[in-house]
């Protein structure tokens, strides 16, 4: 039998309808986990996703709503918990956008759009999700972040080429200090943090997309 570490455990992936979400969301699902496919417009391709779960056997459920949303990010961790009448254990903040360009020509709107989703939907979905894990003393909250950084992180040669990608690379930036700052105070709740980012493939940077370090879940 294979092995299923995540069994019954209720899991939350924000962007969970396509790309890399959806990957997810399909490999938490073969771990056992119940998972909440999170979309903001396109319910068909959530539809997809938890139609290719149930089909293999998982429980999954396509939840609603925009992460930049302080209320609709707090409604989505609600709906998750009452699609399956059990607490939340897992969220995976995979939620993200780009609006790739050069600083001279990227406008304001483009730009805080980047940031609301990328960074600022991260923290109203972990904010929700951690409250209730608090609750109970466990669980797993894991963010996903460009990986466009700085030129000295390891495999940084590999990105020459990406530099209109400079509001994913501030949106990392913030998360890597968000999360270093939260990983210090959850310690001893029982509550833990992650980080892993997505890879950019240069044929098309919103669809093709790879997480590039592994996590494990608790």
């Amino acid at each position: 039998m294979a092995e299923r570490p995540l069994e019954g455990r209720v899991t939350l992936v924000t962007g969970g309808s396509r790309g890399i979400g959806a990957a997810i969301s399909q490999q938490l699902a073969a771990a056992g986990a119940k998972v909440g496919v999170n979309y903001t417009a396109n319910r068909e391709a959530a539809d997809a996703v938890v139609a290719a779960i149930t089909a293999a056997g998982g429980e999954a459920v396509a939840i609603h709503g925009d992460v930049s949303d302080p209320e609709a990010a707090g409604a989505m961790v609600d709906a998750t918990e009452e699609a399956f009448g059990d607490d939340l254990w897992n969220l995976v903040a995979n939620a993200g956008i780009t609006r790739d360009n050069l600083i001279s020509r990227i406008t304001p709107e483009d730009w805080d759009r980047v940031i609301d989703v990328n960074l600022g939907g991260t923290f109203h979905v972990a904010r929700a999700a951690s409250r209730k894990m608090l609750r109970k003393k466990r669980g797993s909250i894991v963010t996903m972040s460009s990986v466009v950084g700085p030129p000295w992180q390891p495999g940084a040669d590999e990105l020459r080429g990406l530099e209109g990608w400079r509001d994913c690379a501030d949106e990392g930036a913030g998360q890597r200090g968000w999360l270093a700052r939260h990983s210090r105070q959850l310690r001893g709740t029982g509550l833990h943090l992650d980080r892993t980012h997505r890879r950019a493939q240069r044929r098309d940077p919103r669809h093709s997309a790879r997480a590039d370090t592994a996590w494990s879940p608790r």
